[in-house]
């Protein structure tokens, strides 16, 4: 039986005991400090959370799921239309996002987002409708908003994203993009219970229940999520949650006055 011999290349890249050489990489072989974690300069880059997304009928997720399944990271179903998620959300943020249509898609090109409607018009981008009966371009640019929030996992689940234990449940954190008439079912709402029911505490108070059906929306039918503020968490899910995520927790005083807030969702 002829004996296996080691290829030149990788016996130049170990030494006499058979280990790698250093690489010179600080603290690669040091298994005293950083163990379990990720460590160095860039550790904290590159971080993205998971997607939480609906299925409609057009698009990747459409070849797998149903429409109004709601889907998380890509490919774990989390519930179908009509079932409920409960979801804590802990940040949300309005920006202005480009429309595309499907053949930009697929041509690769990508919605441009802009932070402030400002913004969008410098960069040629049209956010108001023209005056009724006239001809002028319609807009290429309206609001959205990315939600950030900790999943509730569903019972007899099985998907490895979840894993934070709180208050004896388990969650798992993801981002979730709502625009145009997503944006509109969704967007004034939260505003909403932000500004009064999650007055005091801030959005990490709240449990919502996010559910799917089919409807009719300016003449095409399809899936839209529901969302409806459910309860409420205690101060130490609050607490384990900012602790979690290294931040303060907000206050009812970071607040906009009410009819500020009132001009945002009109």
């Amino acid at each position: 039986m002829a004996i296996a011999e080691l290829d030149s290349k990788i016996a130049s890249e170990v030494d006499a005991t058979g280990a790698a050489p250093d690489t010179g990489a600080p603290g690669g072989d040091d298994f005293t400090t950083g163990v379990g974690d990720v460590t160095g300069e860039t550790a904290g880059q590159g971080l993205r959370l998971p997607r939480l997304q609906i299925t409609y009928g057009v698009g990747n997720l459409a070849k797998t799921f149903a429409p109004g399944d709601i889907v998380y990271g890509g490919d774990n179903l989390l519930a179908h239309k009509q079932e409920k998620l409960t979801i804590v959300i802990f940040k949300a943020v309005e920006y202005w996002r480009e429309y595309m249509d499907s053949a930009a898609y697929d041509a690769g090109l990508r919605p441009r987002n802009f932070a402030t409607e400002a913004e969008a018009n410098a960069n040629g981008g049209i956010t108001k409708w023209p005056p009724r009966g006239s001809d002028g371009p319609k807009p290429n640019f309206s609001p959205a908003m990315d939600i950030s929030m900790l999943i509730e996992k569903p019972a007899n689940i099985v998907c490895g994203l979840f894993g934070i234990e709180i208050e004896n449940k388990e969650y798992g954190v993801a981002i979730w993009t709502v625009d145009k008439t997503t944006y509109r079912r969704v967007a004034p709402y939260l505003k909403m219970c932000r500004q009064f029911s999650l007055r005091k505490r801030g959005l990490l108070s709240g449990r919502f229940e996010l559910h799917t059906t089919i409807e009719q929306i300016g003449g095409r039918v399809g899936p839209v999520p529901n969302l409806r503020l459910a309860g409420h968490t205690s101060d130490e899910f609050i607490a384990s949650v900012s602790a979690m995520l290294g931040v303060p927790v907000a206050s009812g005083a970071e607040l906009p006055p009410a009819a500020e807030t009132a001009q945002l969702t009109a």
